[in-house]
């Protein structure tokens, strides 16, 4: 019988205190499943290696990539293609205009919009407007072309207009108080009113008040198809 045979015909004796197999059947048991043991390996093969600098390297250039050109991660970047750099300069430029406040301008237009009788009467102090008069908030004749905002205040509005998709224009606006004002009078509240209640433009400078009185001179209220025109 074989040693293969021998050890299968062999039984449990099941706690009856014999040894299922000799001392020596298991000494040559142990002996040859060391010899059928495979050696352990001592060093990583190539293929693994390979694989971990590969991923490595994908995961450092994914890194590099969205650290520098996702905008920082900045709330106020909305260009994901920015340069870090970039991205970091625009920052510091909206933080310093944010801590400088509204310039003098802007602070003299506010005074001089809030004026008893002048513009809050009838566009009230959140811009918002009253029923038959506009909102100036959110408004793109406001934000839109100095030139056009200009005629709309020197001279008045009459007729019907639509701002922020609804219509206006039952009572004509007419210059009141302001008609005494100077064009630096004038220049400031354009200037308040086109950078408060989340409008943001360019502040309207003296000269283009200026210039619009001296070529229209005296005259009428405009209607929005000639300011449209213009």
């Amino acid at each position: 019988m074989s040693e293969e045979d021998n050890l299968n015909t062999h039984q449990p004796t099941c706690g009856s205190g014999e040894p299922s197999l000799h001392d020596e059947e298991i000494l040559d048991l142990h002996a040859r499943l060391l010899r059928e043991k495979k050696k352990p390996i001592l060093a990583f093969h190539i293929a693994p290696l390979v694989l971990v600098f590969m991923f490595g390297g994908i995961i450092f250039w994914a890194g590099l990539a969205l650290s520098l050109k996702t905008g920082f991660f900045h709330p106020d970047v909305y260009d994901i293609h920015w340069e870090k750099l970039s991205a970091l300069k625009e920052i510091a430029k909206k933080e310093g205009a944010d801590k400088a406040g509204p310039s003098a301008v802007v602070k003299k237009g506010k005074k001089l919009y809030n004026t008893a009788g002048a513009c809050v009467t009838c566009h009230q102090p959140n811009g918002q407007g009253l029923a038959d008069f506009p909102p100036l908030a959110g408004s793109e004749w406001v934000t839109g072309s100095p030139e056009v905002l200009t005629r709309v205040v020197l001279h008045g509005l009459q007729g019907k207009i639509e701002v922020n998709g609804k219509e206006y224009g039952n009572v004509p606006m007419v210059p009141t108080i302001w008609k005494t004002w100077s064009d630096a009078d004038i220049a400031s509240v354009l200037s308040y009113i086109r950078n408060d209640w989340g409008n943001e433009a360019s502040e309207i400078d003296v000269e283009t008040v200026s210039k619009i009185r001296a070529q229209e001179g005296e005259r009428g209220p405009w209607t929005a198809d000639e300011l449209s025109e213009i």
